[in-house]
């Protein structure tokens, strides 16, 4: 996948999911620098899930805009978007915390070998993007 902003990441702009009349996700604005590690915290239903699953392309947005270094992925398939999700349950390893089971998959994916204190790092530093209503 190649965008025209050589290197600015994701961005989110206006971004909002609405699910029988019920808004989940109401005018998301996030931009994610290549490198940065963000991590979502909320509450069960705040649409932590819900945002993941609208960058990955498995939930179109209802309003917004999701881009990916400047290209605008509406247009791109999600099996093309070379986007991974972890699901919560039934995929994590029950041994590990959560920078272990992350991390595990980043160094799979030789990604990077320290990021279990990466996440313990940001972890306190995170940027709350989530409200319940």
């Amino acid at each position: 996948m190649t965008g025209t902003g050589a290197g600015s990441g994701l961005r989110l702009e206006g971004v909002s999911v609405a699910f029988d009349g019920t808004t989940v996700l109401d005018g998301v604005d996030l931009t994610v620098a290549p490198g940065e590690v963000v991590v979502l915290l909320g509450p069960s239903g705040c649409g932590k899930t819900t945002l993941l699953r609208t960058v990955a392309g498995l939930q179109a947005p209802n309003a917004g805009r999701v881009s990916w270094d400047g290209l605008d992925l509406v247009t791109v398939p999600t099996h093309e978007r070379d986007i991974g999700l972890m699901f919560q349950e039934h995929v994590l390893f029950p041994h590990l915390d959560v920078a272990g089971n992350v991390g595990f998959a980043l160094r799979v994916a030789g990604a990077a070998p320290d990021v279990p204190d990466t996440a313990h790092r940001c972890a306190p530093t995170h940027r709350p993007i989530c409200r319940r209503r």
